[in-house]
């Protein structure tokens, strides 16, 4: 129809239809690495916020030089301990302070005392801690860790 704004069109709009696509893709790979300082450049990520401070560096060396996979393909490495020990502090105290609390609460369970018992000798045996003898007790060298009972 021809009118003032000119030509005018009346009638029923066709509907259209919008329909949205999602795809979303997974890769997974055993043999992960990290890139090297030119790919990082390269692909836009080695910018100078992303620079990392020197301790990250160290985790980084440290995770890089002790890290392996066990049998079961699980990940494993050393512990990061910082190069000056002493820092610890008075270990002995609160580890003693610890024990005799221990001590107390298995002598009011006789049942968590039977699992504690044999926990440690399990422990024992297994290597993950040694009786330390009094020769062997350098108070430079040697840090106790307080612990407490946690049964299952």
């Amino acid at each position: 129809q021809d009118s003032k704004f000119d030509w005018l069109f009346t009638g029923e709009v066709g509907t259209i239809s919008l329909l949205a696509k999602c795809s979303i893709g997974e890769a997974c790979e055993d043999n992960l690495r990290i890139p090297s300082n030119n790919e990082s450049e390269v692909y836009g990520v080695a910018s100078k916020s992303n620079r990392k401070c020197i301790e990250e560096q160290k985790a980084l060396k440290h995770f890089e030089e002790t890290a392996r996979r066990d049998e079961t393909g699980r990940f494993v490495l050393r512990l990061p301990l910082k190069s000056d020990a002493r820092t610890v502090g008075r270990t002995l105290e609160m580890a003693t302070a610890r024990f005799l609390s221990v001590e107390r609460r298995l002598q009011r369970e006789p049942e968590l005392r039977l699992q504690y018992t044999q926990l440690m000798e399990e422990y024992l045996k297994m290597g993950h801690m040694k009786i330390v003898s009094k020769e062997e007790n350098q108070p430079s060298a040697t840090f106790y860790l307080p612990h407490y009972p946690v049964m299952k």
